[in-house]
C-alpha cells in the first residue's frame, strides 16, 4: 500500500477516534513518511549532480531552485512614460480626488479615564530596569506611580476631550 494512503487512513482514524495511542501512531508514521520524502529528494538531487557535466553549477541550480521565488518581469515604465500617460488623461488626478466625498459619519468617542485605570495599566507593566529613549525604565515609573498618575490622567483626558494627538507629545 502507498505510504500516502496509509497516512491519510491514519489521519482519518485519529480524526474519528481521537485516542492518544492513535495520535502517537499517526505522528510516528508521519515522521517516517516525511523522512522518506527527504531521502527521495536527496537521491534525486544526487542523481542530477552525478549525471551533470558541470557538477558545481548543478549544485547551485538545486540550491537556488529550492529557495528562490519566481523572478518578476521588469517594468518598462519610466518617468517620461508616466508623465505622458498623465497628460493624456481627460481629467487631472487632483480633480478626481477633489470630487471624492469623504465619509465623516464614522467618528470615535473616547471616555475619560480614571486614575485607577492609569495606575492599573502602569502596574501591569513588567518591572524592567532597561531604559527607553527618554532614559526611563518601567521600574522607575512604577516607583513614582503615585506622583505621576494625577497629572498623567489629566493630560490624557485633555487629549481625549480635544481630540488632539500629536506624535511629539507621546
Amino acid at each position: 500500500m502507498d505510504m500516502k494512503k496509509i497516512l491519510k487512513a491514519l489521519h482519518a482514524i485519529v480524526t474519528y477516534k481521537r485516542g492518544k495511542e492513535y495520535w502517537e501512531a499517526y505522528n510516528c508514521y508521519k515522521q517516517i513518511y516525511l523522512k522518506k520524502i527527504q531521502e527521495k529528494i536527496r537521491e534525486e538531487n544526487m542523481f542530477l549532480i552525478n549525471s551533470a557535466s558541470n557538477k558545481a553549477r548543478k549544485i547551485w541550480e538545486i540550491i537556488n531552485g529550492g529557495s528562490k521565488a519566481a523572478t518578476k518581469e521588469r517594468s518598462n515604465l519610466n518617468a517620461e512614460g508616466f508623465n505622458t500617460y498623465l497628460k493624456k488623461m481627460e481629467q487631472h488626478p487632483l480633480d478626481l480626488l477633489r470630487k471624492q466625498k469623504v465619509n465623516t459619519t464614522h467618528s470615535m468617542f473616547l471616555n475619560p479615564v480614571s486614575e485607577e485605570e492609569i495606575t492599573k495599566i502602569i502596574m501591569s507593566l513588567k518591572s524592567k530596569t532597561t531604559r527607553d529613549i527618554y532614559d526611563v525604565s518601567t521600574y522607575l515609573i512604577k516607583t513614582v506611580v503615585n506622583e505621576i498618575v494625577p497629572p498623567l490622567t489629566m493630560l490624557i483626558n485633555q487629549y481625549f476631550a480635544e481630540g488632539y494627538f500629536d506624535h511629539r507629545t507621546i
